[in-house]
């Protein structure tokens, strides 16, 4: 096919001049065309089907795939496009990994918070007004153990999700992970401040909750890490003789 004629047959098909000219000279580079007296040709009927892809001399029809309408594909004859899939392997790692971190986040922090909550019965049993501040403090660290527990059973179920192909199961496997990992540094904060008013010497970093925050933290990286690594890929070309 001429150039002059692959030309007219884009215009044919509804294309305007402008974009015509472009698609044309892609396969015959020497094509130049004045827009201004393309533009005087009459127009396609009202009726006229909708603008079709005119595939390069040589080449045969390709079905559209994902992410890639709206622009003609020129490949050889016999290619056969194919979009991968994710990878499950990946995705069930993630799944597996979540529910044993639920599981043990759950599970320390039940152990826990008991113990902060034995400790506030026995200064609650006082009734002294100085242990007031202590009983407030250690109240608030067991709801923060509560929370974590909450906190760890969304992603104990999200973990499950994992196990779909669901598109945003990733996506909320980390913000899961990162609001557990939050709540837990503050754990952690207030345990430092609840043994610096008992005048016991404990560094920030060994607190249960920081510890706690140490595993959640690698387990975020690794999330993301599998998350990447089974995250779909584009489209690959097959060439089928």
């Amino acid at each position: 096919m001429e150039a002059q004629e692959y030309f007219e047959s884009l215009l044919a098909q509804g294309y305007q001049p402008a974009d015509a000219e472009k698609y044309t000279q892609e396969h015959y580079p020497d094509f130049s065309q004045v827009v201004a007296e393309t533009a005087a040709m009459p127009a396609p009927p009202a009726a006229a089907p909708m603008p079709q892809m005119i595939p390069a001399p040589g080449a045969m029809p390709v079905a559209p795939a994902p992410g890639l309408t709206g622009m003609p594909l020129n490949l050889p004859a016999g290619t056969v496009l194919q979009v991968k899939q994710p990878n499950a392997v990946w995705r069930i790692l993630n799944g597996i990994s979540g529910i044993i971190l639920a599981v043990i986040v759950i599970w320390l922090s039940s152990e826990i918070k008991s113990e902060y909550d034995l400790a506030a019965a026995f200064l609650d049993a006082f009734g002294m007004d100085v242990t007031d501040d202590l009983e407030s403090t250690i109240s608030l660290i067991s709801l923060m153990l509560m929370l974590v527990m909450i906190v760890g059973l969304g992603l104990f179920v999200v973990s499950i999700i994992q196990f779909v192909n669901t598109p945003w199961a990733a996506k909320a496997l980390l913000g899961t992970n990162a609001v557990l990992m939050l709540l837990l540094l503050i754990t952690g904060y207030l345990e430092y401040s609840l043994f610096s008013e008992l005048d016991e010497e404990m560094s920030l970093f060994e607190t249960n909750g920081l510890v706690m925050s140490y595993c959640t933290g690698v387990c975020f990286a690794t999330f993301g890490l599998f998350a990447f690594l089974g995250r779909s890929k584009g489209p690959s070309v097959e060439l089928q003789m």
